[in-house]
């Protein structure tokens, strides 16, 4: 027999680090002895066995019985075992050995000893009710849920299982209305189960219903603008297979519950068949933007890139065809990359393309995670620049604007730039030219589709090309390193950003003390800062790391070097910079170093990190260590009184004012949403618009490492609005009102809400 101590606290510790390794069966063994050798059975000793019981009961059924039936009796004779953890644990084995009236029983006596039960034992209760299959126990548990669920829907919110119950208990009683709200609030309440209820046994009555199949239903995609950039090898050979391949040549493996991109191929246009192929498909957006030249909706594909803005008009129509397009590329022998991004959204949709990856679904990611890549961020920027241009002068040609784009803002030559000319002549175009093939234009374009042999690059240095002198010195670098710094720091002052960058990037060649001084000091830079980071990833010099774990010490400032910094710290990997990366994440008073921070320990994962991938993410995502933490006073501007029960917290009426001050003291992040709603961003300059809007939401527990602010609702009632805006913002209502979940609209009051 084990040797068990006579101490309680020394029973708990070894039976929860027997549990929480994985081995339950020796934890129940453990504490059996531990009662059958005089251990007095506690609240604490008998919620660690019952834990170890889930979700299989291991000891033999008469034991297992014995301890079941002593649990009960303790619950139903002293106060002290009434304790909610207690009594989930208690009901989840109750109904895993087949005991659901006990879990009712017993659940109902802590109700009538005034005990506030939590949604966990609500939970146990209607599934024991449901096991049980007794009617009289299903309307009574039924109606427990029912009136709570009236007096605070929130706290059974924190386990939404209880609504799946609940609404299973309805139908069997044969409330069909009930049953459907419960169904409502499961996918309001997020629960994971949610995708399985259509189909699920328990809703069998259900089906044909269609009340019911609408909740599962998506909601048309909205008109959104959308910026396409791609890259893949598409040889002319391969662009012919390409353009003949069907549309419907394979099935792809759509999300059935992201935004916009779901596969559902969009409707014919008046007497105009959807096209049947990608070349039907390429002439079809072509012939569309050419008749309304007034667009800014194009479609490029040159040179391994494929770039494109649909906008609102015409995203609609073409999406989703030119993302399958797109995947089915590979099909025709290409490989690459492709990215649909969403500015409004802040959200870019991002796959492979690639054989064997049909049955993967594309995966969403932010707008924030692309501009990393400063060869995409660089597209981005182009294609929002011609919009911008487009929208100003609408009678402006695409092909003059790229002529112009081209030019990348390199001034008039001046003496560094004949030096760097220079110093490329004496080297030689075919000692440089090996280096084309790893370098990209600033317009994201491959330099070898621009400079297609050494010759075509001696007459861009001959000619003192524009190109030439923004990546000449890059080019140099790889041949002659030593030769760059001084360069460097002159062309890092020339008047055009795209010569600025380059020559910082270029640094990154130099192994020596000189050039990380260099590229440190350059940090801060509003321009090259990010280049200079980078740099500093690819920097080979030996007391490199060294250096930066040094700069790590220092004082973080101003944000832009210390965001920079801490970019270079984590794609290096130093796992040495964890404690210092985690002592940031964690302490640091500015809540953008402490996102940073989070993004660097996610860039080295390390087996530390691993451990707290979970609350770093919830960082990443704008929750938890990326807001401000004074929860006092979140809850005062929030009007918050309730108590924190560690779940969540609804509010209500918050005006423009109050979100402002929410905003500027780093409350919320203004590019969260509650699903497919817009974003907080997008309520808050609607409401500084027409601060007659008010809005609704949560604000999840101080005690959660998801901790947030979400905006689910907005209302107004409109007889408070000037007459002149009222017109106005009953189109806004109406048009979102195509987006929401749920709508309210009177003659007094909108109402507009997302679940």
């Amino acid at each position: 027999m084990t040797k068990v101590p006579k101490a309680e606290a020394a029973a708990l510790n070894r039976s929860h680090a027997l549990a929480t390794k994985g081995d339950k069966a020796t934890a129940q063994k453990y504490l059996a002895e531990y009662l059958e050798g005089g251990g007095k059975a506690t609240p604490a000793i008998l919620t660690n066995l019952l834990y170890a019981f889930n979700p299989d009961v291991s000891l033999p059924a008469k034991s297992a019985k014995k301890y079941l039936d002593l649990a009960l009796e303790l619950a139903r004779s002293n106060a002290a075992f009434l304790d909610c953890g207690f009594l989930e644990n208690l009901c989840i084995v109750l109904n895993n050995v087949g005991r659901g009236p006990d879990s009712v029983l017993i659940t109902e006596h802590a109700l009538e000893q005034d005990v506030e039960l939590t949604a966990g034992c609500y939970t146990g209760m209607t599934y024991g009710a449901w096991i049980s299959k007794d009617t009289a126990l299903m309307q009574r548990a039924a109606d427990h849920v029912d009136r709570v669920l009236e007096a605070d829907a929130d706290r059974l919110g924190e386990t939404p299982t209880v609504f799946d119950n609940t609404g299973a208990l309805h139908l069997r009683l044969g409330n069909v209305a009930k049953a459907i709200a419960y169904v409502r609030l499961c996918k309001k309440y997020e629960y994971a189960g949610w995708k399985g209820i259509e189909t699920s046994p328990d809703f069998a009555a259900l089906v044909g219903n269609a009340e019911f199949h609408a909740l599962f239903r998506l909601e048309p995609a909205p008109p959104v603008d959308i910026i396409v950039l791609a890259e893949l090898d598409l040889e002319p050979k391969r662009m012919t297979r390409w353009r003949a391949l069907s549309l419907t040549e394979r099935s792809l493996t759509w999300s059935p519950v992201a935004p916009v991109f779901r596969g559902e191929r969009p409707a014919a246009e008046g007497a105009t068949e959807a096209p049947a192929t990608v070349g039907a498909l390429l002439d079809a957006m072509e012939a569309t933007f050419a008749k309304d030249p007034a667009t800014p909706s194009f479609l490029d594909i040159e040179g391994g890139l494929v770039s494109g803005f649909l906008s609102g008009q015409h995203s609609p129509r073409f999406h989703q065809d030119l993302a399958t397009a797109l995947r089915l590329a590979s099909l025709a022998g290409a490989k690459g990359s492709a990215r649909f991004v969403l500015p409004t959204e802040q959200a870019a949709l991002s796959f492979a393309i690639a054989k064997g990856t049909d049955d993967e679904a594309p995966g969403w990611g932010s707008v924030q995670e692309l501009l990393q890549d400063e060869a995409i961020s660089a597209r981005i920027v182009d294609a929002v620049g011609w919009v911008k241009a487009k929208l100003a002068a609408p009678e402006l040609v695409r092909r003059a604007y790229r002529t112009q784009a081209e030019q990348f803002g390199v001034g008039p030559m001046n003496d560094t730039h004949r030096a760097l000319l220079a110093a490329m002549k004496a080297v030689g175009a075919a000692a440089l030219y090996p280096g084309v093939a790893a370098l990209k234009a600033p317009n994201g374009r491959a330099l070898g589709t621009i400079w297609s042999s050494p010759k075509a690059l001696a007459a861009a240095i001959d000619g003192a090309e524009p190109l030439a002198r923004v990546l000449g010195l890059e080019l140099l670098s790889r041949v002659q390193p030593k030769s760059v710094l001084a360069l460097a720091e002159q062309l890092a002052r020339d008047e055009s950003a795209e010569v600025r960058k380059a020559a910082v990037s270029a640094v990154a060649q130099v192994a020596e003390p000189a050039a990380i001084t260099f590229l440190l000091a350059s940090l801060a830079d509003e321009t090259v800062g990010f280049a200079a980071a980078d740099a500093l990833v690819r920097q080979r010099a030996k007391e490199t790391n060294k250096r930066l774990l040094a700069a790590l010490d220092a004082p973080l400032e101003p944000l832009l070097r210390a965001t920079h910094l801490l970019y270079a710290i984590g794609k290096r990997q130093l796992v040495a910079a964890v404690p210092q990366l985690f002592a940031l994440w964690s302490d640091h008073p500015t809540r953008e170093v402490r996102k940073e921070a989070a993004r660097a320990l996610a860039f080295v994962g390390s087996a530390e990190v691993k451990a707290r991938e979970q609350d770093l993410v919830f960082t990443l995502l704008g929750m938890g260590k990326a807001l401000n933490g004074n929860d006092t006073r979140r809850r005062e501007l929030l009007e918050i009184t309730k108590r924190d029960n560690g779940g969540i917290l609804r509010f209500e009426g918050l005006d423009v004012k109050r979100l402002q001050t929410l905003v500027d003291e780093g409350f919320i992040d203004l590019t969260g949403t509650q699903n497919d709603s817009p974003s907080a961003g997008d309520f808050f300059g609607l409401m500084k618009d027409h601060p007659e809007v008010t809005a609704n939401g949560y604000a999840v527990s101080a005690k959660r490492t998801d901790y947030r602010v979400s905006i689910d609702s907005i209302e107004v009632y409109i007889n408070e609005v000037p007459e002149d805006r009222r017109p106005a913002l009953r189109q806004i209502f109406d048009a979102l009102t195509e987006r929401a979940t749920n709508s309210e609209s009177g003659d007094d009051r909108l109402h507009v809400w997302w679940t």
